[in-house]
């Protein structure tokens, strides 16, 4: 009913399952290309991990925890692109 509370969503922070700490602040991004980048762990590393299989396949060291959605592009060299905020920086990575 409109103007009554519902308790039915509840945000939360969940474990990531490596226990590297809670993924809370910001999501993940999960081109077609097999591939989920995260970012928003304790650790203040983003990760390129499998979609299929879960294996982390890359990971770089940010100046901060992400605090934002990563993204990609294509660029006009025709080169695709990640990037995610981490802190006051933009970290941009290119996709093999």
């Amino acid at each position: 009913m409109p103007g009554q509370k519902s308790n039915r969503f509840r945000p939360r922070c969940t474990k990531y399952p490596c226990s590297r700490g809670p993924a809370c602040g910001a999501g993940p991004a999960a081109p077609a290309v097999g591939l989920v980048f995260i970012g928003p762990l304790n650790d203040d590393r983003f990760r390129a991990i499998d979609s299929k299989s879960g294996k982390e396949l890359w990971s770089a060291k940010l100046d901060a925890t992400a605090n934002a959605n990563p993204m990609t592009y294509e660029a006009k060299d025709g080169k695709q692109y990640v990037a995610v905020v981490a802190g006051l920086t933009l970290s941009v990575f290119t996709l093999p």
